[in-house]
């Protein structure tokens, strides 16, 4: 949503560049932290 958003505000705004910038920061964050939840979620099923 906050992607869609700071694309909408590209035409009028220069803060449309930060808050891509911010919603892409966040993204990809959310994205490792669900990569080493998975992670972990594998090795304790292989240890149980």
């Amino acid at each position: 949503m906050n992607l869609g958003i700071g694309l909408s505000n590209l035409r009028y705004s220069s803060l449309g560049v930060i808050n891509l910038l911010c919603a892409g920061f966040l993204a990809y964050c959310y994205g490792r932290i669900q990569g080493k939840k998975d992670e972990l979620m594998r090795e304790r099923q292989l240890h149980e």
